[in-house]
């Protein structure tokens, strides 16, 4: 056995007593793709704020560690360089993997480390100021639909248009929505009646991408659903060559709902990296996606509704945990009935049907002007004629 050949076994034993072989070996396994990330982010966070280099062992987590490390965070935080919440996700994480990886026999480790030492003051946060949540207006998103000269910057508009019309979709959300989420209050899918369609009493069972809380949500057919099909046709033209795993991305024609198929959480980094080129494209015009559920929110203040109302719209499960998720029934004819009228409330108060009717004349305009497809253009249904599917584009 030659010199490199025992450095090499020594150092693959090694390996097996460090977090971020527990990372590879366990979590990968047993999380999914977006939990494994999150670890692994975090656990590279958690490296830099202490000055560690290479693998981090189970042996190297002791009560000094944590000290040092939130005497470091304490002294970042008042530069600016990290906030109270990335602080809290790296401590969270590192002390889950330690009882995971106890649990798995990977280590004998236990930690109890006081409350003190795992968070930071909010408030004390460089960013913490009176205008850290303000959302983007309709006047932000008009200026970005007259300005917008490309088939690409018309579609991440529309998509925040359409996320704020659902009450604050993330990029996940639209991912999972299918033509099966459509139900009634009775829990029965109508989403392949006909006509389910030709009323405007489009419900959705959604279970938000962040925490997975569930939501009932109605898809107005104008201007929403309208603007939803227009989104899946131009998504249709711009990422038709899109694959991942050796699959089309693409909904399925046939289903009214569905922009994307894929399996977002068990492929994060390619989703994000995927959203990332619709964030670029809105960047320019001062607007952020993920401030389309904080717009719809405030926009709902302005309006003087509720906490509790608001809680329910944007599918929020804080305050009274107990009876909201215990003995609360948010499928109540009489509720579903407010929460609708809530919905649109917000919807007509931010002019969501005028930035619609501005989208489709921008659509139309780029269409033209471009030379593209007139088929982007089209509404309704898909006929077939033969081997052609045909569309009426207005």
């Amino acid at each position: 056995i030659s010199y490199f050949q025992v450095v090499s076994q020594i150092l693959e034993k090694e390996s097996k007593d460090t977090i971020d072989d527990f990372i590879e070996n366990q979590i990968k396994k047993t999380k999914a793709d977006s939990s494994y990330t999150t670890y692994q982010n975090h656990l590279k966070g958690f490296k830099k704020l202490i000055g560690h280099r290479g693998a981090l062992s189970f042996n190297d987590l002791k009560n000094e560690t944590f000290i040092r490390a939130h005497s470091i965070a304490v002294k970042r935080q008042a530069e600016g360089t990290l906030a109270s919440k990335s602080f809290r996700g790296y401590i969270s994480s590192i002390l889950t993997l330690v009882r995971e990886a106890k649990f798995y026999g990977f280590t004998e480790l236990n930690l109890d480390i006081p409350r003190q030492y795992k968070n930071l003051t909010k408030i004390k946060d460089a960013s913490y100021h009176i205008t850290k949540n303000k959302g983007n207006t309709t006047e932000q998103i008009f200026k970005a639909i007259q300005e917008c000269n490309s088939i690409q910057q018309w579609q991440s508009i529309a998509l925040w248009v359409f996320a704020f019309g659902m009450r604050g979709f993330y990029y996940g959300d639209i991912a999972s929505l299918k033509q099966k989420d459509i139900k009634d209050a009775e829990d029965k899918e109508i989403g392949h009646l006909l006509s389910t369609f030709l009323k405007d009493d489009i419900h959705v069972y959604h279970r938000r991408s962040k925490g997975e809380h569930p939501m009932y949500i109605k898809i107005f057919k104008y201007p929403v659903l309208n603007l939803l099909q227009r989104i899946k046709m131009s998504v249709v033209y711009t990422h038709c060559d899109k694959r991942l795993n050796g699959k089309s991305i693409l909904g399925s024609i046939n289903d009214q709902l569905s922009i994307f198929n894929y399996d977002y959480k068990n492929n994060i980094k390619w989703h994000n990296q995927m959203t990332k080129h619709f964030q670029k494209k809105l960047k320019k015009y001062g607007i952020t996606f993920k401030k389309a559920r904080k717009t719809f929110n405030q926009e709902a203040q302005k309006l003087q509704m509720s906490q509790n109302e608001r809680f329910i719209l944007i599918g929020h499960k804080e305050g009274g945990k107990v009876i909201t998720q215990s003995y609360d029934d948010n499928t109540l004819p009489q509720l579903l009935k407010s929460v609708d009228k809530l919905h649109l409330q917000v919807l007509e108060s931010f002019k969501v049907e005028d930035l619609y009717d501005r989208l489709l004349v921008k659509l139309k305009a780029i269409v033209m002007k471009k030379d593209l497809p007139k088929w982007i253009l089209s509404q309704g249904a898909v006929h077939r004629d033969g081997r052609k599917l045909k569309v009426l584009t207005g």
